[in-house]
């Protein structure tokens, strides 16, 4: 059995150059029924069968290969395009933290200074215990209750 070309491998299952690979497994499993050697007396030495397997590997292969081909393409066009955007944005429109921490604020307050009348009064440890505490000692007798009064 020699080597079979894409071209070649098109003729020997009957399909155009641009099938789709639905229309290539078709062809491909009729003729393989038909020219099967245990379906087909005449083909005994599945010299035919061999031929169209062999065609059919190589048109799924070389379809594989050209969809690889198409998703590199689109990865590197999305790639070009969000690259030729950047560039024509310019320096002005990209962030820069030394631009965001030198602005002026517009709304007539002055971060710098430093405002204590809004500012949240810290909160007592002691104040936090009490109540903790006092949660789980009301759970306590809840519970102690309410197993003497069953």
């Amino acid at each position: 059995m020699h080597p079979v070309d894409v071209n070649q491998s098109h003729q020997i299952l009957g399909v155009k150059k641009n099938s789709t690979i639905k229309e290539i497994k078709q062809a491909y499993r009729a003729l393989s029924l038909q020219y099967h050697p245990d379906k087909n007396e005449e083909h005994k030495n599945g010299q035919k069968f061999k031929e169209i397997s062999q065609a059919y590997q190589i048109l799924k292969a070389n379809h594989k290969i050209k969809i690889k081909n198409e998703e590199k393409n689109a990865e590197k066009a999305h790639a070009d395009f969000w690259k030729q955007q950047g560039e024509k944005m310019g320096d002005d429109m990209r962030f820069s933290y030394e631009k965001f921490a030198n602005m002026r604020n517009n709304f007539g307050i002055n971060f710098d200074q430093n405002y204590t009348t809004n500012r949240e009064k810290p909160v007592s440890q002691r104040s936090t215990h009490y109540i903790l505490y006092g949660g789980l000692s009301l759970v306590a007798i809840w519970i102690i209750l309410t197993e003497i009064f069953k």
